[in-house]
């Protein structure tokens, strides 16, 4: 016998949902019950344990080590069968995990045990019986190796913690002194379908002549043979015979695409998309719209006041008067309606995949309109021979104001003369705390933001104080899912609602450098 105890990946299947909290119950596996792997494996009754914390049996999704989703909270033995109860936190890959069991995308259960020291047997037709092993943990898989053995519940909804010191309310048959330290190197034996009956036990493995072929369960008893009686690993290769993709015997066609290997899916790959909305971030946090409308006042005629001789005289007055201003709110919609084999039987990523391409055209939109009527309602600063010109023009008119620059938007020339410039050029340039990156096209000096606006002329700008306009919007934009039967479809809906109120258009200045020529940046830049 072997001294390395085998590890036996079950493949079984995961059973209900229940909607009331964060878990999945489901029976792990069955005693008694064949299924073909190399070797063929069956677990005896009773075989299988477990340490006394269940919290220490993990969950995971396809035996992957770095995709831990649970921790099982009871361990059940009913003789037959192991049962498992697993809470599953809240996070994106546990919610996940639970929408994929309550819709039956991954339904499966596939027990990981580590056979202890003496806990397994290899017959001579090689047939492996484990007697004695360790749940170390059970993973939600997609297509299980037993029907019968399905997630009972799937509790997915309430945000009830399961403490971690929680144990199974039932007795796993083994005493904490018995539990057996993990072997170093496991080997790993994987078990698929399970025959109806287990096989029946013929006459030792005899190695086979040279060319002959042989069957996967003759290759794993000529292993075992080989290697208990002293045979080395070159003895095992020249007796086995080469099962390669160029030589796989086939029914078919020669040409005919393997069955047995796969392609990788890589779902959805990234492309670059311009979703920053920097004009609307200058005017801060988008505040929540309420009605069809957005609606306020402001000074059309500014009280004022003037010198006064005393005496009971007449005191200066005048007449202030004030105007309504308002925005109306806009709508921005698309809808899609998808064939539902895509949910029932397809990646259900792509529908996310919809819904995060929707939202970012309507980011680039909604900036683009805003951007639009922030230069319409802009006050003109005039021409400016230069950048460093301009910026002193920006500032000198909202000095004059009243106002702040808290963001200056350029058209790519005028981003390219700025950066351009140097100190020797201009003293005050990026001082202590100052800041260019160019891989953002972005920067800030003296806390004031710059970056490119692509769509600006070329040599214009846009200059504001934040509170120069007020930017409103339902976030996030409504989703709406409905499921079109008559069809067999799934549509799926964006609607947004935004709206700008410009509150002083004079602290909103717009100008051009150079006729449009991007200026010289301060000395031939």
């Amino acid at each position: 016998m072997s001294t390395t105890p085998p590890v036996v990946l079950l493949a079984l299947a995961a059973e209900h949902t229940d909607p009331d909290a964060r878990t999945i119950t489901g029976t792990a596996t069955h005693y008694d019950t064949p299924a073909p792997s190399m070797p063929p494996s069956v677990f005896a009754a009773g075989a299988i344990w477990w340490a006394d914390d269940p919290a220490r049996v993990k969950l995971l999704i396809d035996h992957d080590d770095a995709q831990p989703v649970g921790y099982a909270t009871e361990v059940t033995d009913h003789g037959d069968r192991v049962e498992t109860t697993f809470y599953v936190p809240e996070t994106p890959e546990g919610d996940r995990a639970l929408r994929d069991a309550r819709l039956g995308l991954r339904d499966g259960l596939s027990v990981r045990v580590v056979a202890d020291e003496d806990g397994y047997s290899l017959s001579d037709d090689g047939y492996l019986t484990i007697t004695s092993g360790q749940l170390r943990e059970v993973s939600l898989c997609a297509i299980p190796a037993q029907d019968g053995a399905r997630v009972s519940d799937v509790a997915a909804t309430t945000t009830r913690e399961v403490p971690m010191t929680e144990t199974t309310t039932t007795d796993n048959g083994r005493p904490p002194e018995a539990t057996p330290a993990a072997p170093e190197a496991p080997a790993t034996v994987a078990a698929t379908t399970a025959p109806a009956d287990p096989p029946a036990p013929q006459a030792p493995p005899v190695l086979p002549a040279t060319g002959r072929t042989v069957t996967a369960r003759q290759a794993a008893g000529i292993v075992h043979e080989v290697m208990s009686t002293g045979g080395t690993a070159a003895d095992v290769r020249a007796a086995l015979k080469d099962v390669t993709p160029s030589n796989l015997p086939s029914t078919e066609s020669a040409d005919m695409e393997d069955p047995f290997l796969r392609n990788s899916f890589l779902g959805q790959l990234w492309q670059a998309s311009q979703t920053a909305r920097p004009v609307i971030d200058l005017l801060g946090a988008p505040k929540p719209i309420t009605g069809r409308k957005i609606y306020g006042w402001r000074w059309a005629t500014r009280p004022t006041v003037a010198d006064y001789s005393g005496n009971k005289s007449a005191i200066p007055s005048n007449q202030p008067t004030i105007e309504e201003v308002e925005a109306t709110v806009k709508r921005t919609a698309g809808g899609w309606d998808v064939d539902r084999i895509y949910t029932d039987l397809g990646d259900p990523s792509l529908i996310e995949a919809l819904w995060e391409a929707a939202v970012e055209d309507y980011k680039r939109q909604t900036e683009a309109k805003a951007l639009a009527e922030l230069v319409a309602a802009g006050t003109g600063a005039g021409d400016s021979d230069d950048v460093p010109a301009a910026l002193v023009a920006i500032g000198a008119t909202a000095a004059g104001l009243g106002a702040n620059v808290s963001g200056v938007a350029l058209a790519s020339d005028l981003w390219a003369a700025l950066a351009g410039m140097t100190k020797n050029e201009v003293p005050w340039w990026l001082g202590s705390g100052d800041s260019m990156n160019f891989g953002t096209t972005t920067g800030e000096v003296g806390q004031t933001r710059f970056f490119v606006e692509p769509s600006l002329a070329a040599g214009s700008y846009l200059a504001l104080d934040s509170r120069a306009a007020t930017y409103y919007e339902q976030q996030p934009p409504v989703r709406v899912n409905a499921v079109d039967l008559p069809r067999g479809g799934v549509d799926l809906g964006l609607f947004g609602y935004h709206g700008l109120i410009v509150n002083d258009e004079r602290a909103i200045i717009t100008g051009t450098v150079g006729a449009g020529s991007g200026g010289s940046g301060g000395s031939g830049a």
